[in-house]
């Protein structure tokens, strides 16, 4: 009897502490990776046809890009006026009187490490893995293709993650007026994080473009 009101006082004991949430992982979900021009290329043709399709709330002025600095920034407002261009829209020379097409460019560096940040590997990767092993042990002629396409599939389940990304915001706006605005969010090469980075946009070249912003995300 002793040893059950024993037992029932520390369940009512562990009952009542204060528990903090379990941390949990989010769904598995994809996140495109930055690592070529042709990538920027994409991203600005994604917007000019978005910008395209306002263009009977733009009307008259035409469209102005605002300069961005950087070399992304640079290189991805020349992108917007070839693809705006392409698409029939008409480029402005200046602000004034047309809609301002604005590129706002925010890189996000983590300082956590593993096991603070960890990189889910696609599924499949390990029975891929053990396919290669097990047809390593009896391989033939034969087996020799289907051993390649394990081999691709574990290939093409790796994947890096990196400790920055990039959120790139545009937005579209005329007489105080949002038309459109887009967010996009990004991985990038930590080598690469440069590319990113501040600088004196616009105002090198004569615009009125902000900077690139570094947001640091410190684990304790």
């Amino acid at each position: 009897m002793r040893a059950s009101l024993v037992a029932a006082g520390l369940g009512l004991f562990l009952v009542g502490c204060a528990q903090v949430p379990k941390p949990a992982a989010y769904p598995l979900s994809y996140q495109q990776k930055m690592q070529a021009a042709r990538h920027w290329e994409l991203l600005a043709q994604n917007i000019a046809d978005r910008v395209v399709a306002e263009q009977g709330t733009v009307s008259s002025g035409g469209i102005y890009v605002e300069p961005v600095g950087g070399v992304f920034g640079e290189a991805f407002t020349t992108l917007l006026k070839t693809d705006l261009a392409n698409n029939g829209a008409t480029l402005a020379p200046a602000a004034k009187g047309a809609a301002v097409l604005s590129a706002d460019v925010q890189l996000i560096s983590y300082r956590a490490k593993a096991p603070h940040r960890y990189n889910r590997r696609n599924p499949g990767f390990w029975t891929a893995v053990a396919t290669v092993v097990r047809l390593a042990d009896n391989m033939t002629a034969n087996m020799i293709i289907p051993a390649g396409l394990a081999a691709d599939l574990v290939d093409g389940s790796y994947t890096t993650l990196t400790k920055n990304e990039v959120l790139i915001t545009t937005s579209l706006d005329k007489d105080g007026q949002c038309l459109m605005r887009q967010s996009d969010i990004f991985y990038v090469n930590d080598a690469d994080r440069g590319q990113y980075a501040d600088a004196k946009a616009g105002k090198a070249s004569g615009g009125a473009g902000a900077g690139t912003k570094t947001l640091e995300v410190v684990a304790k």
